[in-house]
C-alpha cells in the first residue's frame, strides 16, 4: 500500500508540472487530469486543490476560464468540498502577487457557486472575499472613480448581491463599505448605479439609519440619464417597487410615485409602461 502511494504521488508531481506545460493543448490535459484525479479520489487533495486553484492565474485565457467551470463542477459533484475549495480560492485570490484577471476568474467561480441557506458560512466565506477585493478597488474615491466602468467591479457588486440573503450576520461586514457603495449608487454608469442600490436594499433593512440614505440614493436614480435606455431596466424596476412597498413613509412615497408619473411623461414605451407598476403594489 505504501509502495502504491508513493506511485501515485509520482504521478500526481507529473501532472502538475505537466499543467505548467508552454504548450496549451498538454496544459489543458493535465489540467483535465488534476480536476479528474481531485473529483474520484480524495488521495493528496492538499496537493491537487492548491494546483487546480492556481491555473485560474494562468496567462492563457482558455486555461483559466475553463478552471471556472471545472471548479463548479467540483463542488457540484462534492458539495461538501465547497467550504475546502472556497478557502483555497480565498487564499489564492488574496496573495499579493496576484493580478485582476486571476481575481476575475476566481470571482467568476464564486458568482456560479450555489448558495444555501443550509450553508451559511460558506455564503458568509464568499462574502468576505467580494468584498475584500471590492475593498481594494474602493480604497480612494480616485481609485473607486477609475473602476466604475470596469467587469470587474460589475461582478463583485453582482457576487455581493447574491450572497448576502444567504449569511447569518452580513452587517458586520458589510457596513465597513457602505460609503463606497453609496458612491456607486450614484455612479455615470447605470448598471453600477442599480446593482449597487439592490446591495444597498438589503444594507438598509439591517440598519434602519441607512433607510433615509438609501431613499435618497433611489429617488435620484429616477432622473439618471442612463435610465431609458438601461439593459438592467427591470433589475431597476424591482428594487423600485421593493423599496416602495417597504417605506412606511406616505410622504416620500407620494414623492416616489410623483417623480414616476412625470418620468412616464416622456420616456420611452418600455419605461412608460413598467414605471407606474410599483404604483400599484
Amino acid at each position: 500500500e505504501g509502495e502504491l502511494k508513493a506511485l501515485y504521488a509520482e504521478a500526481v508531481d507529473v501532472v502538475v508540472r505537466g499543467a505548467a506545460d508552454n504548450i496549451v493543448q498538454i496544459k489543458q490535459r493535465m489540467v483535465s487530469s488534476l480536476y479528474e484525479m481531485l473529483s474520484s479520489n480524495p488521495e493528496l487533495e492538499r496537493t491537487l486543490l492548491p494546483a487546480l486553484v492556481n491555473k485560474l492565474g494562468d496567462p492563457e485565457k482558455k486555461v483559466a476560464s475553463r478552471l471556472t467551470h471545472l471548479l463548479g463542477q467540483l463542488t457540484q459533484a462534492h458539495p461538501a468540498m465547497k467550504a475546502v475549495v472556497l478557502a483555497e480560492v480565498q487564499r489564492f485570490v488574496l496573495r499579493p502577487n496576484v493580478g485582476e484577471r486571476a481575481q476575475y476568474y476566481a470571482v467568476i467561480y464564486l458568482n456560479q457557486l450555489i448558495l444555501t441557506r443550509r450553508e451559511p458560512a460558506v455564503a458568509q466565506t464568499a462574502l468576505l472575499i467580494y468584498l475584500a477585493l471590492f475593498a481594494a478597488r474602493a480604497k480612494d474615491a480616485g481609485a473607486l472613480k477609475a473602476a466604475m466602468d470596469s467587469r470587474m467591479l460589475s461582478a463583485l457588486l453582482s457576487g455581493i448581491h447574491r450572497a448576502v440573503p444567504f449569511c447569518n450576520a452580513p452587517a458586520d461586514v458589510m457596513l465597513k463599505q457602505l460609503g463606497a457603495l453609496f458612491r456607486c449608487a450614484h455612479a455615470a454608469n447605470f448598471s453600477v448605479t442599480v446593482q449597487a442600490l439592490m446591495i444597498l436594499s438589503h444594507a438598509a433593512r439591517f440598519d434602519v439609519s441607512l433607510t433615509d440614505r438609501f431613499y435618497n440614493a433611489l429617488y435620484e436614480s429616477l432622473l439618471h440619464p442612463g435610465l431609458p435606455g438601461s439593459a438592467k431596466l427591470a433589475l431597476f424596476l424591482n428594487v423600485l417597487y421593493k423599496g416602495m412597498k417597504a417605506d412606511s413613509s406616505e410622504p416620500r412615497r407620494a414623492a416616489f410615485a410623483k417623480r414616476l408619473l412625470q418620468l412616464c411623461a416622456h420616456a420611452p414605451p418600455p419605461l412608460a409602461c413598467g414605471a407606474p407598476v410599483p404604483l400599484f403594489g
